[in-house]
């Protein structure tokens, strides 16, 4: 259960390789930020641009996981971030 984020936060934030969110998200998806409330459905397309302004802030930004956590169908990531901001 833990492929799909471990994937999202190596490849896409990692290696800021956004061609790979549609193939890593259902349209069904929905993205939720850090406050745990706001949700942002991936069809709308919210994700890429958010990327995008994150990758220009941080240009060298990596998560490292710290430890996963799947029930169900809901997975909780625990990870810490480095970068430096540029933006």
């Amino acid at each position: 259960m833990g492929a799909v984020p471990r994937l999202y936060l190596k490849e896409v934030v990692n290696n800021q390789r956004l061609e790979l969110l549609p193939k890593i998200f259902s349209e069904s998806y929905v993205f939720h930020g850090m406050n745990g409330k706001d949700g942002y459905p991936v069809k709308n397309n919210y994700l890429k641009p958010f990327l995008i302004s994150l990758f220009n802030a941080f240009p060298d930004l990596h998560y490292t996981i710290d430890n996963i956590i799947a029930e169900g169908d809901k997975v909780a990531v625990s990870c810490t971030a480095s970068g430096t901001h540029k933006g």
